[in-house]
């Protein structure tokens, strides 16, 4: 709930394609509150806000608008956690300079996992935790690529079979670019507009393991463009819809699906962002 709409269409223009602004990774943590004000003194990240009980939270953290962490309350019960006899990730922290990062994070006394380290795909990267344990790794951008203080966040979901859930999101979700690497593929990067998601094997005989068994909390929160024509998309490619499109008192209108694995995408858009005719969906 932290992106902004685009401008409005031009009276009589047709509507814009829909478009996927960012990927919030959700974590669900014990104490919402606490987990909000670590990610601010120990990470650098900004408190948009804290809402709700102690013990029914929920709560955006962010680094600038658009990327950011959802943290939210899981009734006593235990989200997903991808760190599994200790490898795995949880998201990845893409930044410019991953050395500059390693040293602001050192001095405000975050657990740092790793020192930074130049890896074969050309990405600088480092391991940092949070208090809950969730692992983000920071990747530094090599390719000269990357706009220098530009910062993407992106949820990373651990699967049984990388080559199936990589054809899932290129197929169903129409993500146009998504690259494997292994022989079977061992990990995964799908992209479509500004929203990536990372994919990476689990162990054998493991499962994964969603937020929805938490309170039925999402696993990542897509902001978009286009909400109800992206609803009729990917429900026309056989998308597993169960949230239909709502406008929520907070003025996001949000439905949920299913991916091939399980985890809950929540996809978002502010309410009353632009109007859309009832043929804008593609299928």
């Amino acid at each position: 709930m932290s992106g902004e709409a685009g401008p409005p269409a031009a009276p009589g223009a047709p509507p814009a394609a829909p478009r996927l602004l960012s990927a919030l990774p959700a974590f669900v943590v014990p104490d919402v509150a606490a987990s909000a004000e670590h990610y601010r003194d120990r990470l650098g990240f900004r408190i948009c806000f804290v809402v709700g009980p102690p013990g029914d939270q929920f709560s955006i953290v962010d680094l600038v608008p658009g990327q950011g962490v959802h943290l939210l309350s899981g009734n006593g019960q235990r989200g997903r956690r991808n760190v599994i006899d200790g490898q795995g990730i949880d998201a990845y922290w893409r930044v410019s300079d991953a050395d500059r990062v390693h040293a602001e994070l050192r001095a405000r006394g975050a657990t740092l996992l790793s020192e930074p380290a130049d890896q074969a795909w050309r990405q600088r990267e480092f391991g940092v935790a949070d208090r809950d344990g969730h692992v983000f790794c920071v990747g530094g951008d090599l390719t000269g690529e990357f706009p220098a203080g530009a910062v993407v966040l992106s949820p990373e979901f651990r699967v049984p079979d990388v080559a199936r859930a990589a054809a899932w999101y290129r197929h169903v979700l129409g993500f146009p670019e998504v690259n494997t690497w292994g022989e079977p593929p061992v990990y995964a990067i799908a992209r479509r507009d500004g929203v990536i998601v990372h994919l990476s094997a689990l162990p054998e005989g493991a499962a994964p393991r969603s937020n929805r068994e938490a309170g039925g909390a999402w696993d990542a929160y897509v902001e978009c463009q286009g909400i109800d024509a992206l609803c009729a998309e990917f429900r026309g490619r056989g998308a597993q819809v169960v949230r239909e499109p709502e406008t929520k008192v907070y003025q996001m209108r949000e439905f949920d699906l299913l991916d091939l694995d399980g985890y809950v995408l929540c996809f978002a858009e502010v309410a009353g962002a632009a109007p859309e005719r009832p043929d804008a969906a593609t299928g």
